[in-house]
């Protein structure tokens, strides 16, 4: 027969050991999310109407660094990380953040095309995105 306190401690034990895998099996999910972020992901131009793109050295600063021509960026970057609307990317061997709000990504998109066996509602609309579905 084993002793309570033994059994207590085994209990406590066993639920720490999980406690660490599970942190473990995060933290890979995590790493695995990022790279694919990094490899994939490229901002590939400067929106319409930007004239100049604006360099910080935090996401969310309230100030730019600096502000860049277009020309001097050289398109594309590979976006390392994201913090909501900002963009991180090396460049000229600086890591630096850009505004989403002011380029364009390239970035993998999947959907389905909506396929309907009834007859088309005619409605007040235009045609939409998802026309050249097959």
């Amino acid at each position: 027969m084993t002793h309570p306190l033994l059994r207590s401690a085994n209990a406590r034990l066993r639920h720490s050991l999980m406690g660490l895998a599970l942190c473990g099996l995060l933290a890979s999910v995590q790493a695995q999310t990022q790279n694919q972020t990094q490899t994939t992901d490229q901002v590939v131009a400067v929106l319409k109407g930007v004239d100049k793109v604006s360099l910080y050295a935090k996401a969310y600063d309230n100030k730019a660094q600096t502000r860049l021509d277009p020309k001097e960026l050289g398109f594309p970057l590979a976006v390392m990380e994201v913090d909501g609307d900002f963009l991180k990317v090396k460049l000229n061997g600086k890591e630096v953040w850009l505004d989403g709000a002011e380029v364009a990504i390239n970035k993998a998109v999947a959907f389905n095309c909506v396929k309907d066996q009834q007859r088309p509602v005619k409605t007040a609309s235009i045609q939409g995105a998802s026309s050249g579905c097959k």
